[in-house]
């Protein structure tokens, strides 16, 4: 049996990196900016249990054709920011948090920021969710928190937030055997 298409050349996050740095040691690309265009769905992904696998040439694809044109915050300046009572509410349960890290769906972020802001996010839980969509990049540049939308069964989604400096990176053991795995 002959397969006649280039074979997908799928990498771990740090495994990307690696060869993104070998092909250009000079890159200012940084592992985080990577990172969120793996979860921000701007690149192609494959989700293998608890990872995520970069297809390395829709990495390179991106990076060759949109990184010049595309708007850093996607319409969130400085202060419109820090002004977002979603944003504020995010930090303040992020700050409550022992861990760092809250979870939880759009309507669980309403009810949250009512209890820490004393008034609702968001009108809805849906304008909640689009207005993540939005905030997501600015979350990080910001502050440095990661923002990572899960999906939750048929419809909403679940919604992780983190500081940077509490995210651990899983790396694997030099000696790890890979398995393939059919889809």
């Amino acid at each position: 049996m002959s397969y006649d298409k280039p074979v997908a050349r799928m990498r771990l996050l740090n495994e990307a990196y690696a060869e993104l740095k070998s092909l250009d040691p000079q890159t200012c690309i940084s592992k985080n900016f990577v990172r969120q265009l793996a979860i921000s769905g701007k690149i192609p992904v494959v989700q293998v249990g608890k990872r995520r696998l970069i297809n390395m040439d829709g990495l390179l694809d991106y990076l060759n054709t949109h990184i010049e044109s595309e708007p850093e915050t996607e319409g969130y300046g400085r202060v419109e920011y820090q002004n977002s009572s979603i944003v504020k509410a995010i930090k303040a349960l992020l700050k409550d948090s022992p861990e760092k890290r809250w979870d939880g769906t759009a309507t669980d972020l309403l009810s949250a920021g009512k209890r820490v802001t004393g008034s609702y996010v968001a009108p809805t839980s849906q304008r909640v969710g689009i207005e993540l969509n939005k905030l997501g990049e600015a979350l990080y540049k910001y502050d440095k928190i990661i923002y990572e939308p899960t999906p939750n069964g048929n419809s909403g989604r679940v919604y992780h937030f983190y500081y940077e400096e509490y995210f651990e990176v899983e790396e694997p053991e030099e000696n790890e055997d890979y398995e393939c795995v059919d889809f």
